[in-house]
């Protein structure tokens, strides 16, 4: 399976096969498998983030490498990380798009309800996603070799822009 590595890095940074995450939400797979998510245009996000994902990313518009194993694309990418939910993803998104949190879900801090909304919107206008089917295993090597701004398990360099606003909207979030 190793060997497939090489081929995997070179379908991530083809540009074709990238669906809108309106078209992902639309026709989501119901399989196990790698994601790669991308921003159509980085200057959009903070200038931290921009010099972050110039400087140190292998691709500067990959912002996110995530998998789903043990639930399908379906349930972690759309139902998850791209709907308003309280996964890792989605509270460092809007914290790098700098909105604030209110409250605190046991561990996880969330936002109000219409900033959640302007997240959401925000992530189907500007991000696109590639799905990967049963390639899971390479999530950790991925995150090592490209280190997206969003990704920091695993990830050499993560982006100490983002980990500010991400501890930042965490105290805020524990202390509400």
């Amino acid at each position: 399976m190793i060997n497939e590595y090489p081929s995997i890095v070179t379908e991530i940074l083809d540009n074709t096969g990238y669906i809108s995450v309106y078209s992902a939400f639309r026709n989501a797979p119901c399989y196990y498998g790698l994601y790669v998510i991308k921003i159509k245009r980085l200057n959009l996000l903070h200038k931290d983030i921009v010099n972050y994902q110039k400087k140190i990313a292998k691709e500067k518009n990959i912002i996110y490498i995530g998998k789903a194993d043990g639930q399908t694309i379906l349930t972690r990418l759309i139902c998850q990380n791209l709907s308003g939910g309280t996964s890792t993803f989605f509270r460092k998104m809007g914290s790098a798009l700098e909105y604030k949190a209110i409250s605190q879900s046991g561990e996880k801090y969330k936002f109000e309800h219409d900033d959640t909304y302007k997240i959401v919107v925000w992530m189907r206008q500007n991000l696109t996603v590639k799905l990967f089917k049963d390639k899971q295993i390479y999530e950790l090597k991925l995150i090592k070799d490209f280190k997206p701004a969003l990704n920091d398990t695993n990830n050499p360099c993560e982006c100490e822009y983002i980990k500010t606003l991400h501890l930042s909207n965490r105290k805020i979030g524990m202390a509400s």
